[in-house]
């Protein structure tokens, strides 16, 4: 991809940039300045790491459309619960405070689109004369 290829330019213009403030840490005088392998190494490893950093967290956390974005992030809400609670559907009143940030539209075409692909599944529930939902993730 394109914008990987960006990320690696700019990670390998930074080695040098890197490798220079590990010499003049180095370094006692700011004439004694010297670029070393060591000084070198350092910054190659440093920017290596960076840079996939950038592109893992980049393919984790990039979205197509905001609609997409708010799929995810309703997943990441009811997988969160799932791992607190694993044998129970999160409550209704749980997941509408979580996702409050949502125009009502946008969450239920997220909610309808979710439960077709059968990501989620949403439960009407009855505690005590009161009806409510409850939400859980598909196995």
């Amino acid at each position: 991809d394109d914008w990987k290829l960006a990320v690696w330019t700019r990670a390998f213009e930074g080695v040098i940039r890197y490798a220079l403030i590990y010499s003049c840490s180095i370094a006692d005088t700011p004439e004694s300045v010297e670029f070393t392998v060591d000084a070198l190494r350092w910054a190659e490893k440093l920017v290596r790491w960076e840079a996939a950093n950038k592109i893992a967290m980049t393919e984790k956390h990039y979205y197509q459309s905001d609609f997409e974005r708010a799929s995810e992030y309703v997943i990441d809400i009811l997988t969160a619960w799932r791992k607190s609670f694993p044998d129970k559907p999160m409550p209704g009143w749980k997941f509408n405070r979580r996702t409050k940030k949502f125009p009502p539209n946008i969450l239920k075409a997220v909610l309808e689109s979710l439960e077709a692909q059968e990501r989620i599944s949403i439960d009407l529930v009855d505690n005590g004369g009161k009806r409510g939902s409850a939400y859980s993730l598909r196995q």
